[in-house]
């Protein structure tokens, strides 16, 4: 087995986050740092954007009154309100496993910590058919879709993930959502009739869900001390408590330069 850490973060800016994990990324290639899961939260709350979506999807002055903040993050995929869920990534070489492996074991990790607390989570099985459902309305968000291996609680989707590859390295990383503030994203969006609007947040409420919105007990730190114990078994990696050190530091900081930037 091999070792790795385990990063507990406060809450943070948007910037910070997306600088902390892309330095994460560098800092793995360059041999420096360990393989890294990381859990987090968001201050202020924060609509993040998908490598490539254009900025014209945010409606920049609802998002601006209402103190949220933006960023743009280093993975793909479709616009997320950061605000009642925790947020992890990963960041590990690839070795001999696919993408698609690490994000069926990762999963699983999340499915076994949820089942120790009576929370029953189950899979997709297929790729929705993204493209059809990106024609269909003009500005979309991340848990109106789903991909296959996702975590789907009472049939709607709970999890929401994404990947890069940088060469032999792998960042993933995702939100799972505590409660409906997700739904919030509605607000943010831009769209040329109020029906879209309605009509997105209707698929939402269809597509997805949250701890709160079913009910469930849920503590976040047994589920985080839970996910310690259950992702060395998953991964093969042994993740100890660590923190940033002083090179990785340094990273971050130059890196949120970038971040601070949405165009």
């Amino acid at each position: 087995m091999i070792p790795g850490r385990f990063i507990e973060d406060a809450a943070l800016q948007g910037y910070e986050n997306m600088a902390i994990d892309s330095a994460l990324v560098e800092s793995v290639l360059s041999g420096l740092g360990l393989p890294t899961f990381r859990t987090y939260f968001w201050s202020p709350n924060t609509l993040s954007l998908g490598y490539h979506q254009p900025l014209s999807e945010v409606n920049l002055p609802s998002l601006n009154s209402a103190g949220i903040g933006l960023v743009r993050r280093p993975t793909g995929g479709r616009a997320v309100c950061h605000a009642g869920e925790l947020t992890y990534s990963v960041v590990v070489p690839l070795g001999e496993k696919a993408p698609s492996e690490w994000y069926d074991l990762i999963h699983q990790s999340f499915h076994e910590a949820f089942a120790r607390q009576a929370i029953q989570t189950g899979y997709t099985h297929h790729n929705d058919d993204f493209k059809s459902v990106y024609q269909n309305l003009p500005s979309v968000p991340c848990f109106i879709s789903s991909a296959k291996s996702e975590l789907m609680l009472n049939g709607k989707k709970l999890v929401g993930s994404a990947q890069r590859i940088y060469g032999p390295v792998l960042l993933q990383h995702g939100s799972i959502l505590l409660d409906k503030s997700h739904l919030d994203i509605v607000k943010y969006l831009s769209f040329s009739k109020s029906e879209d609007a309605d009509s997105l947040l209707d698929l939402l409420n269809q597509k997805s869900t949250s701890i709160a919105q079913e009910n469930l007990s849920f503590s976040v730190s047994t589920f985080i001390s839970d996910l310690k114990k259950i992702l060395p078994e998953k991964l093969g990696i042994e993740f100890s408590p660590g923190n940033l050190v002083p090179e990785e530091q340094e990273l971050v900081y130059h890196l949120s330069k970038k971040y601070r930037k949405t165009e």
